[in-house]
C-alpha cells in the first residue's frame, strides 16, 4: 500500500489507474520470467542440456558451486547480464507477437524492476562498486544494458 497522500482518494478506484497498474505488473512479470527462462535456455541451470542426471558434475553445477563461495560470487555476473539481454529480447518479441492485444509489452517492465532494486540498494547503503561482490551486478549498471538491447531491437524491428 502506498502512503496516504500519494494517490488522491478520488483516483483510488479510477479504472484507468487500475488498468495501468495491471499493465505495469504484467510487464514486470514478463521481464522476470524472460530473465529466468533465459538462464535455462543459455545453459546456466543444472537441468538445461539434460545435465542433471549425468556422470560427474556438469559445468552448470560447477558454476553454481563456484558462485556460492563468497569471494567468487562475481563470476555469476556475466550470466546475469546474458539473461537480462535474452530476457529483454524475449519480452519484446512476445510483445510484438501479441500486438493485437490492447497493450503491447515493452522493456519498461525490466527497467522499472531494475530501478526498484537500484533504489533499494541505495536506501540500504549499497554502492555501485559493491554490487560486483554479489552474485548479481548492481541494478543501476544493468539499466543501460537493458536500454541498449531494447534500442537495438527497436531499430532492427522498426518499432
Amino acid at each position: 500500500m502506498l502512503p496516504l497522500g500519494i494517490v488522491p482518494p478520488q483516483m483510488w478506484l479510477d479504472p484507468r489507474r487500475i488498468s495501468r497498474a495491471h499493465e505495469m505488473f504484467d510487464e514486470i512479470v514478463a521481464f522476470t520470467f524472460g530473465h529466468e527462462l533465459s538462464h535455462h535456455y543459455l545453459g546456466h541451470t543444472g537441468c538445461s542440456n539434460r545435465q542433471a542426471g549425468g556422470i560427474g558434475p556438469s559445468i552448470a553445477q560447477l558454476g553454481r558451486l563456484v558462485t556460492s563461495l563468497p569471494y567468487l560470487q562475481g563470476l555469476n555476473q556475466p550470466n546475469e547480464i546474458a539473461a537480462d539481454t535474452r530476457g529483454c529480447i524475449s519480452v519484446l518479441d512476445t510483445g510484438r507477437a501479441r500486438s493485437t492485444q490492447a497493450y503491447r509489452w515493452t522493456e519498461e517492465g525490466g527497467l522499472w524492476l531494475l530501478d526498484f532494486f537500484a533504489r533499494l540498494d541505495r536506501a540500504s547503503g549499497g554502492s555501485p562498486l559493491l554490487g560486483f561482490l554479489k552474485t548479481h551486478p548492481n541494478p543501476g549498471l544493468r539499466i543501460p544494458i537493458v536500454q541498449g538491447v531494447a534500442a537495438t531491437w527497436h531499430l532492427q524491428h522498426g518499432a
